[in-house]
């Protein structure tokens, strides 16, 4: 396929590195650094959340709230040894009809300033630690 040794070399380390992050991807996703619960709604499993910024999260669930519904969540952090807990608003129901996986947008509505600090230094380490 390669006329020349150079190019297998590089293929194969760009190959090798496309691996690395594949296999660091997959890892993240079996023990993930951030899993957020709703409060106050009794037998409901903690979700695993990859979509989570300083201002608002989407939560994968078939258990959907309405609208402009107010929530309680409380977020863990890996790591961190006391969890957040947040007011937030849903602001986007998705049903699964469309052929999207079920669930909800929520805008983070209240947050204790220090929490909220520490989120956001959170999120800005795993952007510069995951690219």
């Amino acid at each position: 396929m390669f006329a020349n040794p150079k190019a297998r070399a590089e293929q194969s380390a760009r190959t090798s590195l496309h691996s690395r992050r594949l296999d660091r991807a997959s890892r993240r996703h079996r023990n993930p650094p951030v899993t957020l619960e709703i409060i106050g709604e009794g037998d409901f499993a903690p979700l695993s959340c990859f979509d989570i910024s300083a201002v608002g999260a989407y939560l994968h669930s078939d258990y959907l709230y309405c609208l402009g519904e107010s929530i309680r969540l409380r977020v863990r952090i890996a790591g961190r040894p006391r969890a957040i807990d947040i007011t937030g608003e849903v602001v986007r129901v998705e049903t699964g009809e469309t052929g999207l996986v079920p669930g909800m947008g929520i805008a983070f509505r209240q947050i204790d300033k220090q929490d909220a600090d520490d989120l956001r230094q959170f999120l800005m380490r795993r952007i510069l630690t995951h690219g």
